[in-house]
């Protein structure tokens, strides 16, 4: 695993390879109150001993197709539920009001937005999924986010048949 520590965002995880050792941490106020700070084992979210039939190792169910209808039982996104707040984030209580449109009214996986949850240079662990974001077609230019800071930001990119160009939350 190649974990970097020049990224601005990342679960903060504690790794302990030959190849990459250390604590790979982000600052506290990226959990939004929504997370607990960690760090984290990779066994929190991964089980090493065998896949336990959600893919890549997941202890939980984490959709990834596109159009999901979201159902708590069982739960779409059980893998990150297990430390993130589901009624924060369903309920739009975060810095960012527009999950729930995005998860519950256009159906996207967290993976659309949330591509790499192991580190990316944005603080709002934004990186978007190629599969499910392309470029504005009105701007013809991203998919980019660019981070506001004090979480807050903007998108530039079309995705669940809406065409976004520098909207700002």
């Amino acid at each position: 695993m190649n974990l970097n520590p020049s990224t601005n965002a990342m679960h903060p995880i504690f790794v302990n390879l030959a190849n990459n050792n250390g604590l790979y941490n982000y600052t506290p106020n990226t959990t939004a109150g929504i997370a607990p700070l960690g760090p984290y084992n990779c066994s929190q979210c991964h089980n090493p001993h065998g896949d336990s039939g959600y893919g890549r190792l997941l202890r939980g169910r984490y959709e990834t197709m596109a159009y999901v209808t979201y159902s708590p039982n069982p739960d779409s996104y059980q893998a990150c539920w297990s430390c993130h707040s589901t009624a924060s984030i369903i309920n739009d209580t975060t810095y960012f009001s527009r999950h729930n449109s995005h998860i519950i009214t256009h159906q996207a996986p967290c993976i659309a937005c949330h591509y790499s949850p192991h580190g990316v240079p944005s603080t709002e662990l934004v990186r978007f999924n190629p599969s499910f974001v392309t470029a504005s077609l009105i701007a013809n230019s991203g998919p980019t986010f660019v981070d506001g800071g004090n979480h807050t930001g903007s998108c530039t990119l079309s995705c669940h048949g809406a065409d976004h160009n520098n909207v700002n939350y």
